[in-house]
């Protein structure tokens, strides 16, 4: 049977990580490789011990392990820490993956999918879906797909001014690559490996609407979108979502917080009709995200963690 794991950097509040590593653990990775940007994240002592995690403290000699400046940017070390990890990884395949996402297959399991891939198949770029609430009746969770602008007016109206440039997301739209290990390296960028000689390790794309993609949960909660808003506004890409960030910088600077929360109700969510629309497109996936606890009760000696502020794009 094909085996894959993955690798991520994390700094999530636990329900995020519980959710991240539940959901990953029952959908068949062999091994999550973790690297926690806090060395003194309190979720740590209480996974520590368990025998799928691969755990790492980003300490100062662990970034300089990875050929990282401790004090570099944050997007640097993040892309040579993977691909430490990457290198290191003992499965046939690695995903690379935030904590705010999660891997879905619709048929199956990621295994049986890798395991269909002629040889010269050495990556797989898995369509993203973004995370806009749940059904009205709590049977599943909701998220968007890629959208054409013309379809992005008629579910947004005026709205779409701030939607359109980026498909009708607001996170990234690229996805996520799975790769097979062995491939000579120099850096895993969130979205690809990048080869010793530069180039990208881009062979095949599947969307999420074909039935395998990764499930993006980009701001679910609004307060813990509101603590990472300042990061994303100045560390985000303007090419494809100028408006929206500048929209939420000028609102940031006036200090509007109502005004902030329905910005962001209507960038992260969808009403009754939105979603119908959506639907009738085929443009909503509908998903039950349950997952089992990773803990059968209170765990002796464990303290509940600390909310923090996660990264992603």
């Amino acid at each position: 049977m094909t085996t894959w794991s993955v690798v991520a950097i994390l700094k999530e509040p636990w329900p995020v990580l519980e959710r991240f590593i539940s959901w990953h653990l029952a959908a068949g990775a062999e091994r999550l490789h973790l690297v926690f940007d806090d060395p003194e994240d309190p979720s740590i002592s209480r996974l520590d011990g368990h025998p799928a995690l691969d755990i790492h403290r980003a300490t100062p000699d662990f970034w300089r392990s990875c050929g990282a400046k401790p004090d570099g940017h944050f997007t640097h070390r993040q892309n040579m820490s993977m691909n430490y990890l990457y290198q290191r990884a003992t499965s046939d395949w690695v995903l690379n993956l935030d904590g705010d996402e999660l891997v879905y297959c619709r048929d199956g399991r990621l295994a049986d999918l890798l395991d269909t891939q002629p040889p010269e198949v050495r990556s797989l770029l898995l369509g993203v879906a973004e995370h806009v609430g749940r059904r009205a009746d709590g049977a599943s969770d909701q998220f968007r797909l890629p959208m054409w602008p013309r379809l992005s007016r008629r579910v947004y109206g005026e709205f779409s001014r701030y939607m359109e440039g980026n498909k009708g997301l607001v996170g990234h739209t690229v996805g996520k690559s799975v790769v097979r290990t062995g491939i000579a390296s120099k850096r895993f960028h969130p979205h690809w490996l990048v080869a010793e000689d530069g180039t990208r390790i881009l062979d095949k794309k599947i969307v999420a609407e074909d039935g395998a993609g990764i499930l993006h949960f980009y701001a679910d909660l609004y307060d813990v979108w509101r603590r990472k808003l300042e990061y994303r506004v100045q560390a985000q890409a303007r090419s494809r979502r100028t408006e929206i960030l500048d929209a939420l910088l000028e609102i940031l600077n006036t200090g509007d917080e109502a005004r902030l929360r329905d910005f962001y109700q209507r960038m992260h969510h969808l009403d009754a009709r939105q979603a119908k629309l959506l639907l009738s497109r085929d443009r909503l996936l509908e998903v039950d995200v349950t997952h089992a606890p990773l803990f059968d009760g209170p765990a002796e000696g464990r303290s509940e963690p600390r909310e923090t502020a996660p990264f992603s794009n």
